[in-house]
């Protein structure tokens, strides 16, 4: 999972480097939790409107955009037409599952991230956590994910070894 430095060094590294474009595509996965397949489909006019609501594989489901979120990415889509995709290639094209991949591998390497956590679905977790730190409602999270029930919302909050290792060090003070 990315941490939220590493989410911090790449949407400043992207900012900084004029790549607005991947600015957008990290800052829409990262902001929101949808899946890599979600993502692809969202709009300009879903963007603006706040929220879509897609089919998934067992039922319909709302996503919705933050207003900071509208906000920040909006003067970067002056390029795209309503009813175009979010996340496009270089060319203007809708952009593919494996084309999101290997760039964020290159961003990796980049904005010195380790390879294993830049991921699409590594934002979902990152979106997970970050939410419950600033809204611990498990069930909303849930709801906000897509998921039928919370045990599935609980992998997603699973801390690595790495992260348990600070908790304990910073914890255990008697």
């Amino acid at each position: 999972m990315i941490t939220a430095e590493q989410f911090e060094r790449l949407v400043s590294g992207l900012k900084a480097d004029g790549n607005m474009r991947w600015y957008v595509h990290v800052m829409l996965l990262g902001k929101t939790g949808m899946r890599i397949s979600e993502a692809l489909r969202v709009t300009k006019k879903d963007l603006l409107a706040g929220s879509v609501t897609m089919h998934t594989k067992a039922h319909m489901r709302t996503i919705y955009f933050p207003k900071s979120l509208i906000s920040d990415i909006n003067p970067y889509l002056e390029g795209i037409g309503e009813d175009e995709t979010v996340m496009q290639n270089h060319n203007g094209k809708p952009i593919t599952s494996r084309g999101i991949s290997g760039e964020l591998k290159k961003f990796a390497k980049l904005y010195d991230i380790p390879r294993e956590v830049m991921h699409p679905h590594a934002f979902r977790h990152f979106f997970a956590i970050e939410f419950l730190k600033r809204n611990n409602n498990i069930s909303l999270l849930a709801d906000l994910l897509g998921h039928g029930n919370v045990n599935i919302t609980q992998i997603y909050l699973r801390q690595s070894q790495e992260q348990q290792k600070v908790a304990i060090d910073e914890a255990v003070d008697w």
